[in-house]
């Protein structure tokens, strides 16, 4: 495993190294491109020996290198779910996805020149029960993104960003709650002592991973009866948002437009969940959504 530049963070992550031989197959391989270029050489390795990217989902902090290994390596094959390939392949897609327009797009767009990120065509779509290369069989667990999926062999997973760091992200057009609250008790199924995130802290112990799983799903499930707590009367989503908003820090999260945006989208994906456990119905007035208890 090579640890991410920036500890991991946006717009990095951690990378897994599978060696088989001389091939190697990259899981997410935006750890640093000289990082990366220093963990093949002190192998006695380059870039012709990957043989495979994978990607456990669409995002620009896993899939920003991956035109620039196949430009080292045409021979490279790039694998991911079939529903997050319109990701990879379409800039238009990935915003869309995201829930990025006008300004704040452009903006986005800069941190696409700066990582170097292209389109890219993948070779090869797998989805829930696949092998893929290094024997891992692929579990879709959708929530983050619609195709996210997690790598099961024996007794490790390569967990991507089911990460277990803070509170599980749904901040997406296309992220779903009750998706990811469903994938991780898909892997609290499994039995495995060897967990590697896509960020944050590999951890070697079996009743340690469950135990971190179960809070991290508590974190979602907690984040939504907050929410409930909030609606009293028919509120707007504005009127939600500002509620839930009204006690935090706000001197630099209200200058920061991408954590605006990301917000409002969190909490909409909220009020879906609601929706779905039915606590909450929503109807229109005048062309505008509201929300009530039921």
């Amino acid at each position: 495993m090579i640890f991410g530049d920036n500890d991991g963070r946006f717009p990095h992550c951690h990378t897994l190294l599978w060696i088989e031989g001389e091939e190697i197959t990259l899981f997410d391989p935006q750890c640093g491109r000289d990082r990366l270029e220093k963990e093949l050489n002190k192998m006695s390795k380059s870039w012709k020996n990957i043989k495979n990217i994978v990607n456990t989902h669409f995002h620009v902090d896993h899939t920003a290198s991956n035109a620039f290994i196949k430009r080292k390596n045409p021979n490279v094959q790039i694998l991911i779910h079939r529903d997050d390939a319109k990701g990879i392949e379409s800039f238009e897609e990935y915003f869309r996805r995201y829930g990025l327009s006008g300004r704040i797009k452009t903006h986005y767009e800069s941190i696409f020149k700066f990582l170097g990120y292209q389109q890219t065509i993948p070779d090869r779509l797998f989805v829930e029960g696949d092998l893929i290369p290094g024997g891992f069989k692929v579990i879709h667990t959708p929530g983050h993104t619609p195709g996210h999926c997690c790598f099961y062999k024996s007794d490790i997973l390569i967990a991507g960003d089911v990460d277990l760091v803070g509170r599980p992200w749904v901040s997406n057009t296309t992220s779903n709650v009750n998706d990811f609250c469903k994938s991780i008790n898909k892997l609290l199924n499994l039995d495995f002592n060897v967990f590697l995130p896509g960020h944050g802290t590999p951890i070697f112990n079996k009743t340690k991973i469950r135990s971190e799983l179960k809070t991290y799903q508590k974190k979602l499930i907690n984040t939504g009866k907050k929410i409930l707590e909030l609606i009293d009367g028919d509120l707007t989503l504005e009127e939600i948002l500002h509620k839930r908003d009204i006690n935090r820090a706000t001197t630099t999260w209200s200058q920061n437009h991408f954590i605006k945006i990301f917000r409002k989208y969190d909490t909409l994906n909220f009020l879906y969940y609601l929706e779905q456990l039915g606590k909450i119905k929503r109807f229109e007035r005048n062309g505008q959504n509201f929300w009530e208890k039921k």
